[in-house]
């Protein structure tokens, strides 16, 4: 069998459920959420191409299968941390999502490489930059170097996306979108992570704040319409 047919068998494979179960649930999926993707400028875009790695913030074991929502026409692989993985059922419903169990206490080398090659085969990749669950309201915890040497690594974008958890099961899920982050054409590399990563961090907190105001005017005319009644 050629390296060819052998690379599509196993592509087929790995894909064959994600792509059943996206066909039967995306659209009630979306239905239920009705994402408002808003976009910090012209320059930002919700249809995210190539290899890309996409940051974003997590306040919610929820997050996961909301991430479907910010690029749902996408396969969407997820990077989570080994302790999500610890229950059978767990485990096999987060592989059908396509997550990547990572050690956050002992990332290994191979882990490191089996990300930068899933971007440089040009597939979007998702990782909750803050390294863990912050739960702490109207915040960006400290952003980890790790995302940034993997987009380096790979010569990929980084898309950075916040998500506003819902106040309510009625409410919409809030997306918010930045400008796609070239590092290199910035000036970053391998020497200057922290200071890459304190710049990530900055571009979140602007997302945060857009899709909280845009939360906060929904409900001022919400309240005004209601004592108009």
């Amino acid at each position: 069998m050629s390296k060819g047919k052998r690379k599509s068998k196993g592509y087929f494979k790995k894909y064959l459920f994600y792509d059943i179960h996206k066909v039967l649930y995306l659209f009630p999926w979306l239905l239920y959420y009705r994402p408002k993707k808003l976009l910090i400028s012209d320059k930002a875009t919700k249809n995210i191409k190539g290899g890309a790695l996409v940051c974003l913030n997590h306040q919610s074991t929820a997050d996961i299968p909301r991430i479907q929502a910010i690029n749902p026409w996408r396969r969407n692989h997820i990077i989570a941390g080994e302790i999500a993985f610890t229950s059978k059922i767990g485990s096999f419903f987060l592989k059908l999502f396509l997550a990547v169990p990572i050690d956050r206490e002992a990332f290994s080398y191979g882990q490191f490489r089996d990300i930068v090659n899933l971007l440089k085969d040009g597939r979007l990749v998702n990782i909750f930059c803050e390294g863990h669950m912050n739960y702490v309201p109207h915040t960006i915890d400290e952003v980890k170097e790790g995302p940034i040497l993997m987009a380096l690594s790979a010569k990929v974008p980084v898309y950075p996306v916040y998500i506003l958890p819902k106040h309510s099961r009625i409410e919409r899920l809030r997306i918010a979108y930045g400008e796609a982050i070239d590092f290199t054409a910035l000036g970053y590399d391998r020497h200057h992570l922290q200071e890459a990563a304190a710049y990530l961090r900055a571009r979140l907190e602007e997302l945060m704040h857009l899709a909280e105001a845009d939360y906060q005017k929904t409900r001022s005319y919400k309240r005004r319409k209601k004592d108009n009644l």
